[in-house]
């Protein structure tokens, strides 16, 4: 996933990014929707779901090693 480093994930998204500076130019190895297949670097998109809210998963994702989230709600 080269080039895709959290400043510019933050900006196609017209996002907000929060977090340290120094973390801002790091890349995603992996993008992904389902909390149990996370790795480390890979970016969580939490989903709200007729049964589950990915949102409900963020601190578990970031023990797993991800490296950013993006979400709707601010956490």
């Amino acid at each position: 996933m080269r080039g895709l480093t959290l400043k510019n994930i933050a900006k196609a998204c017209a996002g907000e990014y929060i977090g340290c500076e120094e973390a801002k130019n790091q890349e995603v190895t992996s993008v992904e929707t389902d909390s149990r297949k996370i790795k480390q670097h890979s970016l969580f998109i939490a989903l709200l779901g007729e049964k589950v809210d990915g949102h409900d998963f963020v601190t578990q994702v970031f023990e797993q090693g991800a490296a950013c989230v993006i979400s709707e709600k601010k956490l």
